[in-house]
């Protein structure tokens, strides 16, 4: 028999505990062509190949498979399965082999660590009766201590063997001496396997004479600033109280307006200062209010959002696909976020509004670019020149947050001079295009780079098989495409020439004229135009589509035409390219969503029909590529 151990397999599986393996060798004597195959039905077994070994024979392979019992959410008592270990050999007559083994799981029950309260809440008045004692049960199997974070609390056991029943527990504090003020203790139960903690909350107020109070309101809430901003922001609360009190903060990046106010209902404004120095995340600070009666506290949460990640920053430059996020925070539940756009000077105009939720507000930054941005017309010429392609969005974004059925708006800062564009973050740094590090092309070739840059580029340089410098014409904006017809300069094949159009730098090898050749363009993800030469064959097919029109005259039927359309195809070889970077970069033309051919002396607009490229195979290092278009406007 093949396997060791026979079967059926026995698993014993206690629940919640380590899981239960067990180790399974399936030893083959001939030969196989690939690794044994295992079916397994069940979701409480996982089986896994360990490792193997041949024992120095290539005729004998021993498998090691690894079978663990994944059965925590399996009644107790027994389970049984059958898995299935496949494998083929290679010699001629020798049949696929199939080996059924039975798993038998036994699965005993656990009782975990369990406490029936997770909190304790204990109010305690000065010169009042003592605290009543709290009850709770705790059950487990197995022997359980305790740890207590302060000798005030007490309980009527600390330890236990365990066991099937649940054990009654009882909970005492001891108040003596303390003095006006909340206290909060911990309580940790251990039995080996699991920890879980019983927190104790203890308020002690003054004796309450002439009905005494302390109200404050609300009692926690968030402040937002950008991370190494020197601006404050500031919140509001109420203080009710019967009796004087005092008011104090526990950072010092948190300032109060009062640190001790006179009885009566008074308003405190708690501000943010010298946040400039905290990093980016959640921080955390709490105001004590206390009175001769008693104590309260409020919670604060300052969030101190990263700059360029969920913040925005103005006169930054944003990718639509890149998903960032305007993020506020209010502590309230009930408001909104209300982002006021104005783009392009007011060309658009409009607003969003949007849920808080769990106090963070959250908006999209990019969603809007891919119906507004748009392409400037560049094709009128093909000379060698610059430009500027498309006009990223310039936004100006105002952010309020209002309350739920108010339209009183609470003004929270406005971003200026943000820029929009199509497309993701590019992986080269400014760098607006997919064109190869290394371009080979005829010397009748069109070769077009795209960039981003703060200043506008004053020339465009080529250097090396030939010199020339061509001034560029006074251009304003943060996009440029650097565009070269190549045969306004006299290269031969074999030529290599750098051109450079501002600091960016493409390299060219003139390569053999082909008997026809064509012209490309398409927009890329970011609505800039990269141009390319094809080698291959040019196909044009043109047709004619009739829209007719069926009417009775004289009782009788007459069909006219009502529209002549005249499509076009093109089938359009691309002739041999030279690595990965070619094919990505032809790829490219599958998103395009404008793309043009050159044909009879002018650019005409078609749509690609192509739905995928192949753009890489083992062992193949050229590649030619069919693309197939049509005519955009018939």
């Amino acid at each position: 028999m093949p396997l060791n151990p026979t079967s059926p397999l026995a698993i014993e599986h206690k629940k919640f505990r380590t899981l239960a393996s067990e180790f399974v060798d399936l030893t083959v004597t001939s030969a196989i062509t690939a690794a044994p195959q295992v079916t397994n039905p069940v979701s409480w077994l996982s089986i896994s190949l360990w490792g193997f070994n041949n024992y120095s024979n290539p005729s004998v392979y021993t498998y090691n498979f690894k079978l663990t019992s994944l059965a925590n959410n399996l009644s107790p008592g027994n389970h049984e399965t059958e898995i299935v270990f496949k494998y083929f050999r290679d010699q001629a007559g020798f049949p696929t082999v199939v080996e059924r083994y039975v798993v038998k799981l036994t699965v005993e029950d656990t009782i975990k660590l369990t406490i029936s309260r997770a909190s304790i809440n204990i109010t305690y008045t000065i010169g009042g009766p003592v605290p009543p004692t709290e009850f709770f049960t705790l059950g487990t199997e197995n022997p359980w201590t305790t740890v207590i974070s302060d000798s005030r609390v007490s309980l009527n056991r600390n330890s236990g063997s365990g066991g099937t029943n649940d054990v009654n527990m009882e909970l005492d504090v001891d108040v003596s001496g303390l003095q006006v003020g909340n206290y909060q203790y911990t309580v940790l139960f251990d039995d080996g396997y699991d920890r879980l903690t019983l927190d104790v909350f203890l308020e002690v107020i003054n004796e309450n004479v002439a009905n005494d109070f302390l109200i404050v309101s609300p009692e926690s809430f968030q402040l937002s600033v950008q991370e190494g901003s020197t601006s404050s922001v500031q919140r509001s609360f109420e203080v009710d109280s019967s009796e004087n009190f005092t008011l104090s903060s526990s950072q010092s990046w948190l300032k109060l307006s009062s640190n001790s106010e006179t009885a009566g209902l008074r308003t405190i404004t708690a501000s943010t200062q010298n946040t400039d120095g905290l990093s980016a995340g959640t921080h955390i600070a709490e105001i004590t209010v206390t009175s001769s009666y008693t104590v309260k506290k409020i919670s604060i949460v300052l969030l101190v959002n990263a700059t360029g990640t969920d913040g925005v920053v103005d006169g930054t430059l944003y990718f639509s696909d890149d998903r960032d996020l305007i993020t506020l925070a209010s502590a309230s539940s009930n408001k909104e976020l209300v982002l006021r756009y104005q783009i392009n000077e007011g060309q658009y105009n409009f607003e969003k509004v949007l849920p808080f939720i769990n106090g963070q507000g959250k908006a999209l930054l990019g969603d809007v670019a891919n119906n507004l941005v748009e392409h400037r017309d560049f094709l009128q010429t093909s000379i060698t020149k610059a430009f500027v392609p498309v006009d990223p969005l310039r936004m100006v974004i105002t952010a309020f947050d209002k309350t739920l059925d108010s339209t009183q708006l609470n003004n929270r800062g406005t971003y200026e001079n943000i820029l929009l564009l199509t497309g993701s973050t590019p992986q080269k740094t400014d760098w607006l295009t997919y064109v190869p590090e290394l371009l080979r092309t005829s010397n009748k070739g069109l070769v077009s780079f795209s960039f981003r840059a703060d200043s506008a580029p004053v020339n465009i340089q080529i250097s090396g098989a030939v010199t020339a410098t061509k001034a560029i014409s006074s251009i304003s904006g943060p996009i440029y495409t650097c565009l070269v017809n190549l045969s306004e300069f006299e290269l031969v094949e074999g030529d290599e020439i750098d051109i450079r159009c501002g600091v960016h730098t493409v390299k060219v090898k003139i390569i053999a004229r082909a008997p026809e050749e064509t012209h490309l363009c398409w927009l890329n993800e970011w609505n800039c135009p990269e141009f390319a030469t094809m080698y291959g064959h040019l196909d044009i097919s043109k047709g004619t589509e009739k829209v007719t029109g069926n009417y009775a005259v004289n009782g009788k039927e007459v069909t006219k035409v009502l529209e002549v359309r005249k499509p076009k195809d093109f089938g359009l070889r691309t002739g041999f390219l030279y690595g990965t970077e070619y094919y990505e970069y032809y790829a490219s033309i599958l998103d395009s969503k404008k793309i043009w051919i050159h044909t009879e002396g002018q650019w005409e607009e078609v749509i690609c029909e192509n739905t995928s490229m192949e753009i890489y195979r083992t062992r193949e290092f050229f590649k030619s590529y069919m693309l197939r278009f049509k005519k955009a406007a018939i």
